[in-house]
């Protein structure tokens, strides 16, 4: 016979003369002004509830906490931020797969002459986004670098050594190292312990900046190394100094450009979009330094800009020429810089550095032949075009003269003059020392900041604990003096056990916040030494009362202590169920699927669901006759629907009533979550019970 229903619930009644229905009844009528209660004022979530602003009241700790996390909040406003992901796949650097964890391996830079150079900075590899790998991929754990006159690093001055003991992952921002100006012509960088991966050991960098004053000295040097993984475009050595790195721009975030950069005329039909140009079609600027100076660096900024023509560093050139003359036709160039094609595209966040071996000139111009196209045409942009010398930007507000530019209105952003004016398309251009150390801050403000907050969850989740203890405490007390009041009456009545049940009531009076498992302990030892069977009786009918208030006691404190309970949580807790309920070997709970997303779960759908599937469990080992049984939860997009299915004796639904088997309580909790219940049932065939209930309730 099946009956089906709304209604949920799963306790049976016992009589009001029987001592184990009224401790049950009583202790299940406090259970559930408890869950009703607490929620309110312990387990309250947001910013204003109770318990949070009591910790807050009562924590001197927890309101340091937040006001440091509140200054480090103001202050990271004002610093810039790394890029979330590498540009194009171009990851960086990577030694081949090294025979242990601590041989080391080397990557050199050759800086061209001799150079003082007076920073390092040491750029991780962010490999998060994948999802497999993560911030700081492969970064080394101890590493010396030195500075030398010779290739072989004979004279080797070692300028940053950590080799003592491991260096925390940065993550995804720089680790800097200023130190007193050495000069030479040749920087080791050598791991000492490598990261592993699948057993395999090695380590990598996305870029290795090497500062000399304001110029970028080791951008496009000459690279060897000692092993190393190719793997076009992700991994090549020439990545590591290719000024081309999630840090983006030396800006500062807090002064925005009011323009965005200078722009040429599109050129149309066949001479665009990509093809190489006739001579005299090459587009070109060029920057007059008023005097011959001593050039050392050509920085090209690419543009960034939601403009159609130029979205995604279109204007960039695709191959260009740097040319440096002393007349303003460039008719004698005293020395140029073929740059080659960029296959994947330039990205749009990062300057192109073009090291210039101090040739005195007093012109400088980019003319470009092959241009990135959109549609049917192409352009030639940048962002600011700075010339580097003395330590400092020659080309700064310096006359510009350009072979033509955009119809755009000025008032758009665009003109040549915004090639030298000290902004990129976005903010103002800051020096790359102070650059770098404004990242190397933001990341240990990172750093400080997660640390904070951990410790700040760490203190609100201890003091709720606490209030929920201090509620739980109350709770255990009352039904402490309930179950003392009834021993203490049986003792009176029978005087052969006067001094064990005297002893019981001493016990609870004395130490008055004692726990349900001391009571279990007493009855335990009550049935041992009755000299009646009523008597064992009554004490093994407290013991399972007690035994049962407990794991009731224990079920609600998980219900209610924690803010958030998963679904996967709850999963684990039904397996336990069925473990300590039915006590069968070969009986466990069946997920289906058995990988699922875990979701968030309301209090209420977590204890009518939980408290109707221990029922249905208890009816089996009560009722069934059996405990082999099979529970299965189905987790469907929805709802949860569990089955418990026996073999046991069965019943007639319709000749037991509602009260029967606890049916009137599991139509009630199905009622009170939007679910639905259906009991299949005859004498002679078993049982099953079928429950489900959407996650919305």
């Amino acid at each position: 016979m099946t009956q089906m229903t709304g209604g949920s619930g799963l306790t049976r009644t016992a009589g009001s003369g029987s001592l184990a229905g009224m401790v049950r009844l009583r202790i299940v009528l406090f259970l559930g002004w408890l869950v009703a209660w607490l929620p309110g004022p312990v387990c309250a979530q947001g910013e204003g509830d109770v318990a949070e602003r009591l910790i807050r009241r009562l924590s001197p700790e927890l309101r340091r906490i937040e006001q440091r996390l509140g200054e480090i909040g103001r202050e990271m406003e004002s610093l810039p931020e790394v890029r979330e992901e590498p540009w194009g796949s171009r990851f960086g650097h990577r030694s081949g797969d090294l025979p242990s964890g601590t041989s080391p391996d080397w990557v050199q830079l050759d800086l061209g002459d001799r150079r003082k150079v007076d920073m390092v900075a040491l750029m991780p590899v962010n490999l998060a986004y994948l999802g497999e790998a993560r911030a700081g991929y492969g970064f080394p754990k101890r590493f010396r670098v030195e500075i030398s006159n010779h290739p072989d690093m004979r004279d080797a001055v070692v300028v940053v050594d950590r080799s003592a003991s491991d260096v925390p992952n940065p993550g995804q921002y720089p680790l800097v190292f200023e130190f007193g100006p050495v000069a030479g012509r040749h920087l080791r960088f050598t791991s000492l312990k490598h990261d592993s991966s699948k057993g395999k050991y090695f380590w990598a960098l996305e870029e290795l900046i090497v500062m000399s004053g304001n110029l970028m000295a080791g951008a496009g040097s000459n690279v060897t190394e000692s092993s190393r993984m190719v793997l076009v475009p992700q991994w090549a050595p020439a990545r590591i100094v290719d000024a081309q790195s999630t840090l983006g721009m030396p800006v500062d975030v807090t002064t925005p450009s009011p323009t965005i950069g200078y722009l040429s005329a599109s050129l149309k039909d066949m001479a665009s979009g990509g093809r190489l140009l006739p001579p005299g079609l090459w587009k070109w600027c060029a920057v007059d330094l008023q005097k011959p100076e001593v050039i050392e660096q050509v920085n090209l900024l690419p543009l960034e800009s939601d403009a159609y023509e130029v979205v995604g560093g279109r204007g960039f050139p695709r191959i260009a020429r740097v040319q440096l003359a002393d007349e303003s036709d460039f008719g004698e160039v005293v020395w140029e810089n073929r740059m080659s094609e960029f296959v994947l595209g330039y990205p749009p966040g990062c300057p192109f550095s073009v090291a210039v071996p101090k040739v005195k000139a007093r012109y400088v111009r980019v003319l470009v032949g092959r241009m990135w196209g959109r549609d049917d045409a192409g352009v030639f942009g940048l962002a600011e075009l700075q010339v580097c010398g003395s330590n400092r930007n020659l080309a700064l507000n310096k006359p510009v003269f350009v072979k033509d530019e955009t119809d755009k209105p000025p008032e758009a952003g665009w003109a040549p003059a915004a090639l030298v004016d000290g902004y990129s398309s976005r903010h103002r251009l800051i020096e790359w020392p102070e650059y770098l150390r404004l990242m190397d801050r933001r990341g240990r403000l990172e750093k400080e900041k997660t640390a904070l907050e951990h410790r700040r969850e760490a203190k609100l989740k201890l003091g709720k604990e606490i209030l929920a203890g201090i509620a739980v405490s109350a709770g255990v007390l009352v039904v402490a003096a309930w179950i003392w009041g009834m021993v203490r009456h049986r003792v009176l009545r029978r005087r052969e056990v006067e001094r064990l049940r005297q002893q019981i009531a001493r016990d609870l009076h004395d130490d008055i916040g004692s726990n349900l498992g001391g009571i279990v302990l007493l009855s335990e030892i009550g049935s041992e030494h009755s000299p009646d069977e009523e008597s064992r009786s009554d004490f093994l009918a407290i013991r399972k009362a007690a035994e049962d208030a407990s794991l009731s006691m224990r079920d609600i404190v998980w219900l209610i202590q924690r803010e958030r309970v998963g679904l996967k949580d709850f999963v684990t807790r039904m397996r336990q169920s069925v473990r300590v309920i039915l006590n069968h070997p070969e009986v466990s709970l069946e997920v289906e699927p058995a990988e699922f997303r875990d979701r968030p779960l309301g209090l209420l759908f977590r204890r009518h669901v939980f408290l109707a599937f221990k029922e249905a469990l208890n009816n089996v080992r009560k009722h069934a006759q059996t405990r082999e049984a099979a529970v299965k939860l189905e987790i469907l997009p929805d709802r949860l629907r569990f089955t418990v299915r026996d073999h046991g004796v069965g019943f007639d639904p319709g000749k037991v009533g509602g009260s029967g088997h606890g049916l009137n309580n599991l139509k009630r909790r199905a009622s009170r979550v939007a679910g639905d219940l259906r009991i299949d049932s005859a004498p002679g065939k078993g049982t099953e019970v079928v429950f489900e209930a959407p996650f919305s309730k």
